[in-house]
């Protein structure tokens, strides 16, 4: 999502800190959630092709669902400095949109995540779990594929809708990823093109506001990391 090229890792030293501590905090969400698909889409894709063993199943499920939250939280959090944005005199951007449809129903899944004592009746009501449920689409071959739902814990007795990928464009091999919790569903896969859509905008907006032609010594350093190696006597 974010490419070795982009604007967001070259930021001019003269741009307003507090624009700079935005940028930065966008494109760190943008990196955790793009990094938690991937990494999620190739887990659903082993657990639909091959079979668990029950000694590797409970970390298996661990891991997906972190990566499925992540993205939420991330997605979250990249909406909120979008939209408070500040503008040149630093006072917050004047942006009153009202939030996209799926912005709101990451924020409401956000929130049955995070407050789950407090969400607990609705949760129940709905016959929940407590990390909610995954579903998602793997392809096998041309002609066919697995829809596959993963519900963690304790699983209540009812019914899981699986996604149909009935005249769906799909990405191989996995696609369709979508979570559940309470009353709420999103689609993972969509979320990760809608934000990817954003950072295209905000760079084609960025690349007309910059300087040109900017050498190094007028662009920020990004991503520095020191070592230093520390001897204690014997």
């Amino acid at each position: 999502m974010i490419s070795s090229n982009s604007l967001l890792l070259h930021i001019p030293k003269s741009l307003n800190k507090k624009q700079v501590l935005f940028l930065s905090g966008i494109r760190y969400a943008a990196e955790f959630a793009s990094f938690a698909y991937v990494r999620l889409t190739k887990a659903l894709t082993e657990i639909a092709l091959d079979d668990k063993t029950a000694e590797t199943q409970s970390n298996c499920h661990t891991a997906i669902f972190i990566d499925a939250w992540a993205i939420i939280d991330a997605f979250d959090h990249f909406i909120s400095l979008l939209k408070l944005f500040p503008n040149n005199d630093n006072s917050p951007s004047t942006n009153n949109e009202t939030p996209s449809e799926l912005a709101q129903t990451a924020r409401k899944l956000r929130n049955v995540a995070d407050h789950l004592a407090l969400q607990a009746d609705k949760v129940v009501s709905k016959k929940g779990t407590a990390l909610g449920v995954l579903s998602w689409y793997t392809v096998k071959s041309e002609n066919e594929g697995f829809s596959c739902a993963m519900i963690p814990g304790a699983v209540p007795n009812c019914a899981h809708e699986l996604v149909n990928p009935a005249d769906r464009s799909i990405n191989i091999p996995t696609d369709l990823v979508h979570i559940s919790a309470g009353s709420y569903k999103i689609s993972l896969s969509e979320l990760i093109l809608h934000m990817s859509g954003i950072i295209q905008d905000l760079e084609r907006q960025l690349n007309e506001q910059f300087p040109t032609n900017l050498n190094e010594t007028q662009v920020m350093a990004s991503d520095l990391i020191v070592k230093s190696l520390i001897t204690f006597p014997t």
